[in-house]
């Protein structure tokens, strides 16, 4: 019983290992590039929305200072 599950538990280690190598670099890669060019909007659109602040540097009781 202890061997059977020794073996399936490597077994599903292997499985996962082949799906991982498996995957398609360039379809990964495009999903990656993506989800970074989301940040980056969200992050922008955060400062945007800190308007003048942003600009001037001068702190309003709901934005954050920031220094470029």
């Amino acid at each position: 019983m202890t061997n059977d599950d020794r073996l399936d538990a490597l077994a599903m280690a292997c499985q996962y290992w082949v799906d991982a190598m498996a995957q398609d670099v360039e379809q990964r890669m495009g999903v990656r590039k993506e989800e970074l060019m989301a940040a980056e909007l969200n992050r922008l659109r955060e400062q945007a929305s800190m308007g003048f602040a942003v600009i001037t540097g001068h702190q309003s009781e709901k934005t954050t200072n920031l220094r470029w």
